[in-house]
C-alpha cells in the first residue's frame, strides 16, 4: 500500500505524522514565505493549518509502516 499526498508549502519540520486505531492522520502547518519587507503578489496554496485523515485497512503492519517528504510530496 503506497499513499502519495501533495503537500505545497510543508516542511519535514511542520509535518507531524500519527497512525492510531488504524487511522493515519497527517498534521500539517504551511508558514509564509514571504520576507518581512516583501510583498505577495500571488500564491498557489495557503497559509495555516490543516489535517488530513485516512483509514488503513487491517492488513496495515504498522511496525513497516515509513515515511518520505520529496519536493513537497509525501510519500
Amino acid at each position: 500500500l503506497v499513499l502519495q499526498a501533495d503537500l505545497p508549502g510543508v516542511t519535514s519540520e511542520t509535518l507531524e505524522l500519527q497512525v492510531q486505531d488504524n487511522k493515519l492522520t497527517l498534521f500539517g502547518r504551511v508558514e509564509s514565505a514571504v520576507p518581512e519587507t516583501g510583498r505577495l503578489i500571488h500564491q498557489e496554496y495557503g497559509v495555516g493549518h490543516y489535517l488530513r485523515s485516512f483509514i488503513l485497512s487491517d492488513d496495515v503492519d504498522h511496525e513497516r509502516i515509513s515515511a518520505k517528504l520529496t519536493n513537497g510530496v509525501l510519500e
